[in-house]
Order: C-alpha cells, then structure tokens, then sequence
C-alpha cells in the first residue's frame, strides 16, 4: 500500500480526502454526461433542433445572472449548507422531469441541466482547493479528475443498457449522482471545515466585478476563455446538429452518445496518465492552451476526406478529450501566480462568462 502512495505522490494524512474527491469527481462525470445526453437527445428528437442557436443565447444569459443570482442567495451559508442545498434542489428538481419531459418541458431541461452541471462543477473546484493548497493540488488534481475520465469510459458503456428501461432511466440515474456526489460532499466536511476554522471563506464574499481593475495578466486569461468558449460552442453546435440529421430515433441517439463518451473517456484517461504531465514540462502552459485550436484546426482537414458527420465526431472528440485534460489542467496552472482573494473575484466571473 505505502509503495502505491509513493507512486501515486499521496501522503498518509491526504488518501481519505484524495480517494473521497476522486469518487466525487467519477459521479460529477457521471452526472454531467447522463443528464447532456438526455438533454441532447430529447431535444434533437422532441423539439425543433433549428431553435438550438437560441437555446445557446438563453444559457448564456441564464448562466451570467443565474449563477450570480444563486450565488448571492446562498452568501452567508457554510459551504455544507451550500452544496447541501444546492445538491438537494438539483436532485429534486432533476427527478421531476421524469414526468414532465415533453412540449416546452424540453427547452426548459436543456437549460436546467446546463445550470445544475456548471453550479456542481464550481462547487466541486471550491472543495478541492479548500481541502488542498496549490502545492498539494499540482501532485493530487490530475489522480482525482482521472476518477472522471474513468466514469466517462463506464458511463458511456452503461447508457446503452441503461436505456433499455427506458430514457427515463438516465434521468432518475442522473438524480442518483446528484445524491451520491451530496453524501460524499459531507463525509469531506472534517477536512473543509477543519481547514477554514475560525477564518470566514472567501468563496462566501462575491465583490462587484470591475473589468477596468483587472490586472493585464487576467485580461489575458479572459480572451483566452472568450476565444477558447466561441470555439467550443461553435463545434458543440455543428456536431448536434449533424447528429440531429444523421439519427431519426431518440434511442439511437442516446447510443450514439453512450460510445461517444466511452470512446473519448478511454482517450481522456491515456492522455491523462501518459502524455498531459509530459508535453506540459516539456513544452510549457502555451501547449496545454494551443492544443486544443491546433488539434481543431488538424481535425477539421477530415472534411476533405471523409463525411461531415466522420469529421464533426473527431473534432467534438478532441474537444471532449482535451478540454478536461490539457487544457483544464493548464487553465488550473495559471492561475496560480494569482492570489486566492482575486482568484475567487475573477473565478465567479469567469464561470458565469
């Protein structure tokens, strides 16, 4: 057991925490890709997929106040309370659409689901680096988000059974995560709270945002979100809506989705373990951030030599792939030069943009 932690670079005193995250980050994952597929599916067969450049427009909007608007009514809570109630409201919430997943129900899940997944994403993020300082997080992060890429492999193997009972069932599963990640959320608390006893968290206090205080090196980091995110969302956006033409069924859909996801998950965890921590030291934080457009811009030469179809599937996969490893590992060093006062500031903007 000792030679493992050596491996893995983890100290006695920090396994209970890194295994409890892990595990929290393999149903976040879990519940991130359950609830886009139903999402996903349900709207490019229920509803008018020619609305879905307005459905972009809506959760940006929603996101930017929402998540303000949340974070705001939850100031004053410890951060149990928070995600106890935040945890609460999405599993509730998420279970209701079970009966109601038809009409205008659909839009109103396709925006839901970016909420609930984007607030436990943040909440996930604030229990790690309230658990672990930044030099813990550079050993421990990478061990702990493999947990997701290890959920995006058995997810996406398990939705095709899943939904032989139904698509209904990814929606209960979903609201199952939501739980799981909650009880997990509380058996972190001896560590979280220890950590900040007697200190009240900086992550309650959301001062006023003001672009013209922004030091240069955040503006710089803020372009590069705004041109990273447009790519993103341009490719999101091309790719459902080629499965949208390629697919009739909702189940076939929702298939396609599940080896989709396990494909990129097997991927994810190779890069992960083989090749992330290697061409960062080699090359510096410029590749973790150039690799993602480069690798786009590779990928959409498969135009020339296959179906649209073929060449938007690789190209979501490397953005499946490389978002959540490469890049997001470079995106968590950056911000390290950044204090953690103006790194929360900067952070609740960010995540809102």
């Amino acid at each position: 057991m000792n030679k493992i932690l050596q491996i893995l670079q983890i100290k006695d005193n920090e396994l209970k925490p890194s295994a409890i995250l892990f595990f929290h980050s393999f149903f976040l994952v879990a519940v991130v890709i359950t609830s886009k597929t139903v999402r996903d599916s349900f709207f490019l067969s229920r509803f008018d997929k020619n609305l879905l450049p307005f459905m972009y427009i809506l959760t940006a909007l929603i996101m930017w106040k929402g998540v303000s608007f949340i974070q705001k009514s939850l100031k004053g809570n410890s951060l149990l309370k928070q995600n106890i109630i935040l945890h609460g409201c999405f599993a509730f919430g998420t279970i209701l659409f079970i009966f109601f997943n038809k009409g205008l129900f659909v839009p109103i899940l396709y925006l839901w689901v970016e909420v609930v997944t984007a607030l436990m994403g943040m909440k996930f993020w604030e229990l790690a680096t309230n658990v672990f300082n930044n030099r813990q997080g550079k050993r421990l992060f990478g061990i702990i988000t493999a947990g997701g890429s290890l959920s995006g492999v058995i997810t996406g193997m398990s939705i095709p059974k899943l939904i032989s009972f139904g698509s209904d069932a990814l929606i209960l599963f979903t609201s199952l995560g939501i739980l799981l990640c909650l009880i997990l959320i509380y058996c972190l608390k001896e560590f979280y709270m220890r950590k900040s006893k007697g200190f009240r968290p900086e992550l309650e206090i959301i001062p006023k945002f003001k672009f013209t205080k922004m030091q240069p090196f955040i503006k710089h980091i803020l372009f590069i979100v705004i041109l990273l995110s447009s790519l993103s969302t341009f490719v999101d956006y091309q790719f459902k809506i080629e499965i949208g033409n390629q697919f009739s069924s909702e189940l076939e859909i929702i298939s396609f989705f599940g080896n989709f996801y396990m494909i990129t998950g097997i991927i994810s965890i190779m890069i992960q373990l083989f090749f992330s921590g290697r061409i960062l030291s080699y090359f510096g934080l410029s590749a973790g951030i150039g690799s993602y457009p480069l690798l786009t811009i590779i990928g959409s030469i498969m135009f020339i030599f296959y179906s649209p179809f073929i060449a938007l599937s690789l190209i979501k996969g490397v953005d499946q792939v490389i978002k959540p490893t490469m890049l997001g590992t470079t995106m968590e060093l950056i911000w390290l030069p950044i204090s953690k006062r103006k790194k929360n500031l900067q952070n609740h903007f960010l995540i809102r943009l």
